[in-house]
């Protein structure tokens, strides 16, 4: 009689949130072990099997949010560590911003210099339920 048995793995697995709006967090890269990485899904959930266990640090990354470094963490099989993780966003505010109005006073231009980061322009024009929110990504 002839069997093979497969490695068992330990698992780290979790849900990665946006800390500002609680969203799950899609295409975040999960390093454990140097060389070694995943990615969490729609979700926001990633599953990262360790051969043949260990201990390591998970490092969460994403662009546009600042890097999270869990804490350390032993993964043994066959047992499932669960780490939920937070990233906060890093967004970054326009510069030389310039506003001025017309000459009668009825529009308003507003320019600033291209951004170089992830920026979060909100604009609300003072009539109720008319607001518009944009997320530019410069050079």
């Amino acid at each position: 009689m002839t069997f093979c048995l497969s490695p068992v793995p330990a698992t780290l697995t979790g849900l990665i949130t946006n800390c500002v709006t609680g969203e799950p967090e899609e295409g975040v890269k999960v390093e454990f072990t140097p060389g070694s990485s995943t990615y969490s899904n729609a979700a926001g959930i990633y599953v990262f099997h360790v051969y043949p266990g260990g201990t390591g640090t998970p490092v969460f990354s994403k662009f546009g949010f600042s890097p999270f470094v869990g804490p350390t963490v032993t993964a043994t099989p066959p047992t499932t560590v669960t780490l939920n993780v937070q990233l906060k966003p890093e967004l970054s505010a326009p510069a030389n911003v310039i506003a001025s109005l017309n000459g009668p006073q009825t529009a308003g231009n507003i320019s600033w210099d291209p951004a170089t980061d992830i920026v979060n322009l909100l604009h609300d024009d003072g009539i109720a339920e008319q607001c518009s929110q944009t997320m530019i990504s410069g050079t």
